[in-house]
């Protein structure tokens, strides 16, 4: 019992020992705070750059929205939404296998809605000739400045509509961020290898390429597609939000996620524009990818609610010890020793065996010995009488009448079990006789063997 004691109490000091030294190691991460240069764009924050009110917007104006928690793949089947939302950054990047898979689901005839400053170029482009590119609406501005953070939208006019579209309706004006971004057509930007616009602006008043006939389609690496980008807002005269065909279905995009995070969509008709982008299709299933914003259906909660805490580590460390503990205990550490023999003969056995050894050997007289006195001792005590000084005489006439029997026949059974005790060469059936008869006496004075309980 010490020994355990100590056991158990050196464990103990063990355990703490860990969670000390794990503690100590484990530097707590200042929580950085969410600004627009730190932005968690998923729908799951309620801080200022989430957008957890445009999606509680849509609920609740009886939308069909949900959070996409599923891979890409998963959009070929049956039951996937009409409209799909990727809003940037992610903190998991799209492979190109997974672009592939939403362009190709975007062909089918699905609704892409990209809000992100840097959104991928393959939403954008079909091939080198048509290289539309993403450029700062303020370039050069100091991100660092803490006044631009405190005010993100001073000094950036709002944007407004170019042309009459779906996306536009109802919205008489929108406001971005001094973050932005916007796309730049092919044509300005050979304009601008030889002439600078004044103030930056487009030299293209409408913003938009017309769309090519059927016959002057072309195959980009993801499929067939068909449509150049089409400028639907801008402000001062550079496009944030166009929209392009592709396949049967469209791409939106809008370069400027400020405009429908939980800060900045009270502001003027961004709200209108949102639900504008999302749900121009009526009736249609809106998701938001949240997969790559790290809520997906396969990760590990636990390992994500303990991740950057020291537990991991101990729980790590104490399955180490566990297992060198099992290892060594499967293990001798000296030389072997002989196995000891358990002793399997029950009582049962040795008298099997003695009973065997007595007939093989013709000792009846032993057998009737062992019988007759254990006998005789019941007897005498059941009669109150001594075994030892009573005569045979006095205790056959005391067991007949206790038993039933002529005193004649009890003394006869007593005196021939004595003779067979003291003959050299006694017979077996007078052996087996006078056994017999003691069994009956057994009987009759009620002396059978109780069973005991096992132990």
């Amino acid at each position: 019992m010490k020994q355990k004691l100590i056991l158990i109490v050196g464990f103990i000091l063990m355990l703490g020992l860990l969670v000390a030294l794990n503690a100590l190691s484990v530097q707590q991460k200042t929580e950085i705070p969410d600004t627009e240069l730190n932005p968690n764009r998923s729908t799951y924050n309620t801080d200022s750059t989430g957008f957890h009110a445009f999606y509680t917007l849509l609920s609740e104006t009886g939308r069909k929205v949900l959070r996409w928690q599923k891979r890409m793949s998963a959009l070929d089947a049956h039951d996937t939404p009409g409209t799909f939302v990727i809003v940037g950054p992610l903190k998991k990047e799209i492979s190109d296998t997974e672009r592939s898979e939403i362009l190709r689901w975007v062909e089918a005839g699905g609704k892409l809605v990209v809000i992100d400053r840097r959104p991928d170029a393959a939403y954008l482009n079909d091939s080198s000739k048509h290289a539309f590119e993403i450029d700062p609406m303020r370039p050069g501005f100091p991100f660092l400045d803490e006044a631009g953070m405190k005010e993100p939208t001073k000094d950036v006019p709002p944007a407004v509509p170019v042309q009459p579209t779906v996306f536009t309706t109802n919205v008489g004006s929108v406001q971005p961020s001094r973050f932005a971004t916007y796309v730049r057509w092919p044509t300005q930007k050979s304009e601008a290898d030889n002439t600078e616009p004044a103030g930056g602006t487009e030299p293209d008043t409408s913003g938009s390429t017309p769309a090519p006939s059927p016959s002057e389609t072309f195959t980009g690496d993801y499929g067939l597609s068909w449509g150049e980008p089409v400028a639907d807002l801008k402000s001062d005269g550079k496009a944030i939000v166009v929209d392009r065909a592709y396949g049967s279905g469209r791409i939106v995009i809008l370069t400027d996620p400020f405009v429908l995070s939980n800060r900045g969509i009270s502001l003027l008709d961004n709200a209108q524009l949102g639900v504008n982008l999302v749900a121009s299709r009526p009736g249609e299933t809106i998701a938001f990818d949240e997969y790559h914003h790290g809520f997906g259906s396969n990760e590990n909660r636990l390992v994500e609610y303990f991740k950057g805490t020291p537990v991991v580590a101990i729980f790590l460390q104490l399955f180490l010890i566990a297992g060198l503990i099992l290892f060594s205990q499967s293990r001798r550490f000296a030389r072997p020793l002989p196995i000891k023999e358990p002793d399997r003969l029950t009582k049962l056995e040795y008298l099997s065996a003695m009973a065997e050894l007595q007939r093989r050997t013709g000792s009846y007289d032993l057998a009737v010995e062992n019988v007759y006195r254990e006998f005789r001792r019941r007897a005498s005590r059941l009669v109150g009488v001594d075994a030892k000084t009573v005569s045979n005489a006095d205790l056959a006439r005391l067991i007949a009448s206790r038993a039933g029997k002529e005193p004649e026949a009890v003394l006869d059974i007593l005196l021939s079990a004595e003779d067979v005790m003291h003959d050299v060469h006694p017979s077996r059936a007078e052996a087996t006789r006078v056994v017999t008869g003691i069994r009956e006496l057994e009987a009759a004075l009620n002396l059978t063997r109780r069973k005991t309980a096992a132990k």
